[in-house]
């Protein structure tokens, strides 16, 4: 897919094709980027430079086509110290997880099975399984059009803000604003539609 989207878009980037940047550099973009933007106005204070133009277009092109590069630069969870920090690095546990994932999605792919993977996560404690999978979900729902998901918990307390889809929630409110869809209606700690 990479190969077939660079030759499309090879003229919009500096480079001729999509590229994984360091973590350190988008990083440091997205502060920069978001001394652009106007809350008030809901729009970017001055046109984007040639280089930050063709670093959005990247981004935005590359996305979604790669979940590891977005979670570990643009998707933010809180840390141990209720700090935010983006999804750096993955764990060697989610890492495994997503090649389990890419593995059954491969094998569905090659069978033309017309649906997509649902998973069941019987899991131990504390390898970072929960937010790999809201990770996922912010992801198809930021990248894709006509994408609904589901977050749900057997345990109340762990539903709404506290829960899982305040999870959710604080990973797309913290998205920088060039990469962020549209919001139709936000019930926080119930839905949101995009």
């Amino acid at each position: 897919k990479i190969a077939r989207l660079t030759t499309r878009v090879g003229a919009i980037l500096p480079s001729g094709r999509l590229e994984r940047l360091p973590v350190s550099h988008c990083h440091s973009m997205v502060k920069s980027l978001a001394r652009l933007w106007d809350p008030a106005r809901k729009q970017p204070l001055r046109p984007f430079t040639q280089d930050e133009q063709a670093f959005v277009a990247n981004e935005r092109l590359l996305i979604p086509l790669d979940f590891a590069y977005f979670a570990e630069r643009y998707w933010m969870i809180q840390s141990e110290g209720q700090q935010l920090k983006p999804l750096y690095p993955l764990w060697e546990s989610q890492r495994l997880i997503l090649a389990a994932l890419a593995k059954q999605e491969e094998i569905r792919w090659r069978s033309k099975h017309p649906d997509g993977l649902l998973c069941n996560g019987l899991k131990g404690r504390q390898l970072g399984y929960s937010t790999l999978a809201e990770a996922l979900l912010g992801h198809r729902i930021v990248t894709q059009t006509y994408v609904k998901g589901l977050v749900a918990s057997d345990v109340p307390s762990n539903s709404g803000s506290q829960g899982i889809f305040g999870m959710l929630e604080l990973g797309f409110e913290h998205l920088p604003w060039w990469l962020k869809p549209g919001v139709k209606f936000w019930n926080t700690d119930s839905h949101l539609v995009l």
